[in-house]
C-alpha cells in the first residue's frame, strides 16, 4: 500500500516539475508558410498573428519579384511562449534582455519569442530567414544584413495597407541622444566583433539609418549595389562607401544626421491583400509538455544540462507512456546521454506503429552511428544500417534537410573523397536549409575536397559575413583562405600562359 502511495506522490510531483514552464495549454496554428505553437492566448489572436506573418512574407516576395503563391518546401516553426521561463526552457544561456531568438540548427530551423511581445522581433528574424532562403541574402556586409532586417521589421500591416520604413522609437531615441558608432567601425565589423565601448549599442540604429538613407535617397539603391560590388572585388569597405556615395566618412555622417532630423519616408502598398488560411488546433497536454524540451535537444548541451534533459524526458515518459512525441524525446536522450539499448527499444516500438516516422528513423540512424564508433570492427555493418534507416526517412519526406545531411555524413565521415552523388545530396540539403552554418561548412568542405573550390567560395563568403555566426564565421573565414589558394594558383598559371608567346605552327 505504501509503495502505491509513494508511486502516486512521485507522479504528482513529477507532473508539477514537468509542467513548471507549461502554465497554459498549447495551440497549434498552420498556414501556407508557418507552423506556430502558442502557449496560451486565444484562437482569434493566434490566427491574426499568423495572418500578419503571411502578409509580411507576401510583401517580401512581391518586392523581390518572387512567385507569390508558391508554398515553401518546409514551413518555419515558431514557438510563442508565455514568459521568460519558456525562452530559458529552450536555451538556458539566452540573455534575459532578449524577447526571443532565431535558431537555424542542423535538426531544424525555428524561432521562439514571447507571445505578448511586439512582432518587430519576429519580422526582423523572418527577414533574415527569407533572405537566406530565397536570395542567399547573407552575402552582404554585416551592417547591411542587419540594416535591412531593421528597415523591414517595423512594417505596419492592416487589411488594405502595408507600410514599410517606419522608425522604431527605441532606435530613433538612441540615435538622437547618444554617441554613434564610427562609420568606419560599422562598415568593417559585425555587431559581435565591434569594439566594446559606449557607442557599441548604436550598431543597429546606425545600420538602420544608413540603410534607410540608401533606400530612400536618389540613386540610393544604385549606390548600395555599387558599394557591394566594390567590396566583393576586394576594395576596403570604407573606400567602397566613399566611392559609391561621393562622401567622406565625416560628410556621410553629417548627411545621416541631417536625414535623421527630417520626417522619415515610408513606402505604402494599398489594396486587398490575400487573407491567409489558418487552421488552429489544440495540442494535447502530453505533447505540449515536451515541446520546449524537444527544441532544447537540438543544441549541444553541457554535461549538467544533458543529465537534466535525460531526467526530464524520463519523467515525461512515465507521465505520458502513450504519447509518441514524448517517447521520441525519451528515446533520443537515452541514445545520446543514457541507456542506448532502451532508446533503441523505444524506437523499434514506435516504428512498428508507424514505419514512416521520420524522427524515429533519424534516431535509429544515430543509434547505428553510435554503435559504429563503439565497435570499430563492425563499423561497416552499422553504417549500412544507418544508411538504410535514412533511405526510409528520405522516402517518407524527401524535403528533410537533416536526413539528406546525415546520408552524406554517413558516407564521408570515414574520410572518403566526395563523389558526385555525395555532392548532389549535400547540395539538396543546402538548398533546403541554407541558413544552417554546419551544413554550409560541410558542403563547402566537400566541394573543396572534390576539386571545386570556386563553387565553395561564394558559400563561405556568405557565412564569413554573417553578423551572428560567431565561431562558424571564423571557421568559414579559415576555410575560405584554403579554398582561394588553389584558385589563386590556377589564376597565376592562366596568367603565365596568357603572357607566354604562342608558337606559330602555320609553317610546320
Amino acid at each position: 500500500m505504501m509503495t502505491r502511495i509513494a508511486a502516486v506522490l512521485f507522479m504528482i510531483v513529477t507532473w508539477f516539475c514537468a509542467s513548471a514552464t507549461q502554465a497554459q495549454e498549447w495551440k497549434r496554428a498552420e498556414s501556407q508558410s508557418f507552423v506556430v505553437y502558442s502557449q496560451g492566448g486565444s484562437n482569434a489572436a493566434l490566427t491574426r498573428y499568423v495572418q500578419q506573418l503571411e502578409t509580411f512574407d507576401y510583401m517580401l516576395r512581391y518586392r523581390n519579384h518572387l512567385p507569390l503563391n508558391t508554398p515553401p518546401k518546409n514551413k518555419l516553426p515558431i514557438y510563442l511562449v508565455a514568459n521568460n521561463a519558456g525562452l530559458e526552457a529552450i536555451n538556458p544561456h539566452l540573455d534575459r534582455m532578449y524577447a526571443g531568438a532565431y535558431y537555424p540548427t542542423l535538426e531544424g530551423i525555428f524561432a521562439v519569442t514571447l507571445r505578448n511581445a511586439d512582432q518587430d522581433y519576429i519580422f526582423h528574424e523572418y527577414h533574415h530567414h527569407f533572405a537566406f532562403q530565397n536570395r542567399d541574402g547573407s552575402n552582404r556586409p554585416a551592417w547591411l544584413i542587419e540594416g535591412l532586417a531593421e528597415y523591414f521589421m517595423t512594417v505596419r500591416i492592416s487589411d488594405r495597407v502595408v507600410e514599410i520604413g517606419a522608425a522604431n522609437p527605441a532606435r530613433l531615441a538612441r540615435l538622437k541622444r547618444g554617441r554613434w558608432i564610427p562609420l568606419e567601425t560599422l562598415l568593417t565589423n559585425t555587431p559581435d566583433s565591434a569594439p566594446m565601448g559606449p557607442d557599441r549599442d548604436s550598431y543597429y540604429p546606425v545600420a538602420w539609418l544608413l540603410t534607410h538613407w540608401l533606400m530612400n535617397s536618389p540613386d540610393g539603391i544604385a549606390k548600395r549595389d555599387a558599394y557591394m560590388a566594390a567590396v566583393k572585388s576586394g576594395v576596403s569597405p570604407v573606400k567602397a562607401m566613399t566611392d559609391a556615395t561621393g562622401l567622406t566618412m565625416p560628410q556621410l555622417e553629417a548627411a545621416l544626421r541631417a536625414y535623421l532630423n527630417q520626417p522619415m519616408q515610408t513606402i505604402r502598398y494599398e489594396g486587398k491583400f490575400p487573407t491567409a488560411q489558418v487552421t488552429v488546433t489544440d495540442v494535447p497536454r502530453s505533447t505540449g509538455d515536451a515541446l520546449l524540451l524537444a527544441q532544447r535537444l537540438k543544441f549541444d548541451l553541457t554535461r549538467p544540462e544533458r543529465a537534466q534533459a535525460l531526467s526530464e524526458s524520463r519523467d515525461l515518459a512515465r507521465l505520458y507512456p502513450d504519447d509518441t512525441f514524448v517517447q521520441l524525446q525519451r528515446a533520443r536522450t537515452e541514445i545520446e546521454y543514457g541507456d542506448g539499448d532502451e532508446g533503441e527499444r523505444i524506437l523499434r516500438t514506435l516504428l512498428n506503429q508507424d514505419p514512416a516516422n521520420v524522427d524515429a528513423l533519424q534516431l535509429m540512424a544515430h543509434r547505428a552511428e553510435h554503435l559504429a564508433r563503439q565497435t570499430p570492427a563492425e563499423r561497416d555493418v552499422h553504417m549500412d544500417e544507418a544508411r538504410t534507416y535514412l533511405a526510409e526517412a528520405c522516402r517518407a519526406n524527401p524535403n528533410d534537410a537533416y536526413t539528406l545531411y546525415l546520408m552524406a555524413h554517413t558516407r564521408l565521415s570515414g574520410g572518403a573523397t566526395p563523389e558526385e552523388e555525395d555532392l548532389r545530396t549535400l547540395q539538396s540539403a543546402f538548398n533546403l536549409a541554407p541558413q544552417v552554418a554546419a551544413l554550409r561548412i560541410d558542403y563547402s568542405e566537400a566541394l573543396i575536397k572534390a576539386g571545386k573550390p570556386d563553387e565553395a567560395v561564394p558559400l563561405l563568403e556568405s557565412l564569413a559575413n554573417s553578423p551572428h555566426a560567431g565561431v562558424a564565421a571564423r571557421v568559414a573565414q579559415d576555410i575560405l583562405k584554403r579554398a582561394r589558394r588553389p584558385m589563386l594558383a590556377t589564376d597565376a598559371a592562366t596568367q603565365d600562359m596568357a603572357t607566354t608567346p604562342a608558337i606559330d605552327h602555320a609553317g610546320a
